[in-house]
């Protein structure tokens, strides 16, 4: 299917520059551009439908966006993880030392 394999050629694009590589970013509007002109209305171009825009590249864009992030965000907690819990540890070991567990200061 050929709106498929563009779409997922411009998730790719996408997926590079965010990334850090340098992409063509207006071709890449061009395209969704593109997408967003297929649902105008044939009898009134100046009235839009996004139906086509929403189906073949909103929702696979927001699928996309969503598993690019929890693998960022599980890479990241895998990264600092064994760091941040060492951390509070250490910030617990600080409170609990200094006479300030408990929420209230002592007079």
């Amino acid at each position: 299917q050929q709106k498929g394999r563009l779409v997922h050629a411009l998730l790719k694009q996408i997926e590079k520059q965010r990334n850090g590589e340098v992409i063509e970013a207006s071709l890449v509007k061009k395209v969704v551009d593109s997408l967003v002109s297929l649902g105008l209305d044939e009898t009134d171009t100046n009235r839009q439908n996004l139906d086509v825009y929403r189906q073949e590249f909103e929702k696979p864009f927001l699928e996309a966006t969503e598993a690019y992030y929890i693998a960022e965000s599980d890479a990241e907690q895998r990264h600092l993880g064994p760091h941040v819990a060492d951390s509070l540890h250490y910030e617990h070991a600080l409170i609990e030392g200094s006479g300030m567990s408990g929420g209230a200061e002592q007079s």
